[in-house]
């Protein structure tokens, strides 16, 4: 229940006024968001958590109106689509790592593979065939 968890603490932490419009304007984005079954348990899940024990129980009102909006782009693709977004337009620059910050910051903590050799697809190819 890690996302429902999640996005029930988001709601806890947002003003009261705009919690119903967000539990009805759900996105979810990722590969991992188009398994079988995944939006109907998150919604279950979502669904328990507010009307189950006392951790999410100031969230109570938001039973049965949890709605999941689709993605325009697809929920694998909608995230990048949002970057692109994001990239093309002035935002707080406070968000973003340039080259240099992030390999001052962040280098140990995320692979860089772009300086990684990437082997070339002809030569994978399968040494068994004659």
């Amino acid at each position: 229940d890690y996302a429902s968890s999640a996005i029930l603490d988001v709601l806890l932490r947002c003003q009261t006024d705009a919690r119903l419009s967000l539990a009805q304007n759900l996105v979810i984005v990722g590969g991992g968001s188009l398994m079988v079954g995944f939006k109907p348990r998150l919604l279950a899940e979502l669904e328990h958590g507010v009307t189950h024990g006392t951790r999410f129980a100031e969230l109570k009102g938001l039973a049965g109106k949890w709605r999941i909006v689709d993605c325009v782009f697809g929920a694998d693709r909608t995230i990048w689509a949002g970057a692109s977004i994001a990239a093309s337009v002035e935002i707080e620059r406070e968000y973003w790592l340039d080259r240099q910050q992030f390999e001052e910051r962040n280098h140990h903590n995320v692979p860089d593979w772009t300086n990684e050799h990437v082997q070339d697809a002809a030569t994978t190819t399968n040494t068994n065939e004659s």
